[in-house]
């Protein structure tokens, strides 16, 4: 007798169980929340390559620009080289 729990003992006991939420309850939320889990990391996915595409864009634009700015700077020396006159022609 001294093993077994009586009903005030169990009501304590079984007004905790109150507490918690129940499984259909956790399931009901687990399939709200994982789909839009998934949406989301879909998303955060695409933003990735994205951005990794929009760095190559930049890299590659910056290398054109550096290659016109040598190009016109390099011809504005040589046009303003042509007012000098060499040494071998002195």
């Amino acid at each position: 007798m001294n093993s077994k729990i009586g009903p005030k003992e169990a009501k304590k006991i079984w007004d905790n169980f109150s507490c918690y939420a129940s499984f259909s309850d956790l399931r009901s939320l687990y399939n709200k929340v994982v789909p839009e889990i998934q949406k989301f990391e879909s998303k955060l996915l695409e933003i990735s390559k994205d951005q990794v595409k929009l760095e190559q864009i930049v890299t590659r634009f910056d290398e054109v620009l550096s290659e016109k700015v040598s190009k016109l700077n390099l011809h504005e020396v040589k046009e303003k080289l042509k007012t000098y006159t060499l040494k071998s022609n002195l």
